[in-house]
């Protein structure tokens, strides 16, 4: 939030609740240093949304018991989010979000390299294949996640990273489009990705300037 405000621009931030696998569940929403950071986010605010948690993609009943769950212990209408892992099932999951009442979803994006996976840089409406109906849900893809670049592009080089981010931008830029990216929270202050890190207040910046 510090570098984004130093920009001018705003973060959303997606939070999970409880549940079944060993893939979820790393805090609980009703925790108090969480419910801290939520009131932290909203004082500034920042956008909060959802992040289902590993088998929630496909099981609405899951879907719906987290987004009830968040927005009781968050005090916080949940609108918009993101897939755990990017795991989606066409018509399925949208179908559920759809019927959860949710504005949009940008979970449609490559986990091991960047680019369009949608083949646009634009917010669209998602339709149902089965049923055949266009549905209000909308679309936003994620067109760059840095868990891209260290975890699937082995080794690869600061300034390499910075290169390919940059083509992106300046295509979506030359399209009028809207560049969304993810940076895991847990990218920051490691050693890992210590190299690396500076790169998102970077990205802020190609964008905004």
């Amino acid at each position: 939030m510090n570098i984004n405000e130093k920009i001018g621009v705003k973060s959303y931030f997606f939070f999970m609740g409880k549940g079944l696998t060993k893939f979820d569940n790393m805090y609980k929403s009703n925790d108090l240093f969480i419910k801290k950071l939520i009131m932290k986010i909203k004082r500034r605010e920042h956008y909060i949304g959802i992040h289902p948690t590993y088998n929630a993609y496909n099981n609405k009943e899951q879907f719906k018991k987290e987004k009830k769950e968040l927005e009781s212990n968050l005090d916080t209408a949940i609108t918009f989010g993101r897939e755990h892992y990017l795991r989606f099932e066409v018509p399925n999951t949208w179908q559920i979000w759809e019927e959860n009442g949710m504005s949009w979803d940008s979970t449609c994006s490559y986990a091991d390299k960047e680019g369009f996976r949608c083949g646009v840089c634009y917010e669209y409406s998602v339709f149902n294949i089965l049923t055949r109906e266009k549905l209000k849900l909308k679309e936003k893809p994620l067109i760059v996640m840095e868990g891209s670049f260290a975890t699937y592009q082995a080794n690869i080089k600061p300034n390499d990273m910075e290169y390919k981010i940059k083509l992106l931008i300046k295509e979506v830029k030359k399209y009028d489009g809207e560049f969304v990216f993810l940076w895991y929270n847990s990218s920051f202050n490691t050693n890992m990705w210590k190299q690396y890190q500076n790169i998102y207040e970077k990205v802020l910046k190609w964008w905004k300037y």
